[in-house]
């Protein structure tokens, strides 16, 4: 997979695979709670993948955010999975109304008063159908609601649970990606120099990321194993031999060396 071509191709063929898993998946009559949240994810890692393919060479260096957005829905999966997998996965579903009205009560000041009061109404009343998941006794008897769906609330620790439990090891490097995508999507030092020549006068560089195939190639590599993490849930390996083990043969073989030398970023 040297070129940026290639790399295209592979994840092209990615993209595939999993609209085929998500049509296999579609006519599950009755699909567990872990198996709406897998779907949910997977079409997510789909079109993020189809949107770095559609950004290009020109802003594969804008690729990283999309690709620190698969980083994070995979291993987020990964973790609801590793235990408890129903409780975990029902948690997260059902935290859909408390994320929306936290969002509600900020738009606040910008709504009209009555469609805002209307939607806070309703928003409540579907709040005290969840409040015994996330509603809490603290100190002096004060309710207080939980911050997050996960009852481990960093992402990083979240990751690090995954990775401890696959190989034994806790590898940072991921998190290290993680950590070097998240500049570009909170525009830190980092990326504010990266988007920069070095030498006066200021000018843009033309391209900050200097290969220009790295997301596509990570973007590979997360796809398939969201595939291969979803099929095992859902038992349908079999529905997507032979393309799955032709393109996981390619990951292993042509890419998993290039991460572990720190080559993919």
């Amino acid at each position: 997979m040297g070129t940026y071509q290639t790399a295209r191709t592979h994840l092209k063929r990615s993209v595939s695979l999993a609209k085929t898993l998500e049509a296999c998946i579609a006519n599950v009559s009755h699909p567990k709670k872990s198996t709406v949240v897998g779907f949910g994810i997977l079409i997510q890692q789909r079109r993020l993948s189809q949107s770095i393919l559609l950004l290009g060479r020109n802003h594969a260096f804008e690729s990283r955010i999309l690709f620190r957005s698969m980083m994070e829905c995979h291993f987020n999966y990964k973790w609801i999975l590793l235990f408890h997998k129903e409780y975990r996965a029902n948690r997260f579903l059902r935290f859909h109304p408390l994320e929306q009205y936290r969002v509600h009560e900020s738009l606040s000041g910008f709504l009209d008063p009555v469609d805002y009061h209307a939607k806070e109404k309703e928003l409540k009343s579907r709040l005290r159908e969840v409040r015994h998941l996330f509603r809490k006794k603290k100190r002096k008897g004060k309710l207080i609601w939980d911050s997050t769906w996960a009852s481990v609330t960093s992402f990083k620790d979240r990751l690090m649970e995954v990775l401890k439990y696959e190989s034994n090891k806790n590898d940072e490097f991921l998190y290290g990606l993680y950590r070097l995508t998240s500049s570009t999507v909170h525009v830190s030092p980092i990326s504010v120099f990266q988007t920069i020549e070095k030498n006066l006068p200021l000018r843009a560089k033309m391209q900050p990321e200097s290969e220009t195939e790295n997301q596509i190639k990570g973007a590979f590599l997360i796809l398939m194993d969201s595939i291969r993490t979803l099929a095992e849930e859902t038992s349908m390996i079999e529905d997507l031999e032979p393309e799955l083990s032709r393109l996981e043969r390619i990951a292993t073989t042509r890419l998993t060396k290039q991460v572990s030398a720190g080559r993919v970023r």
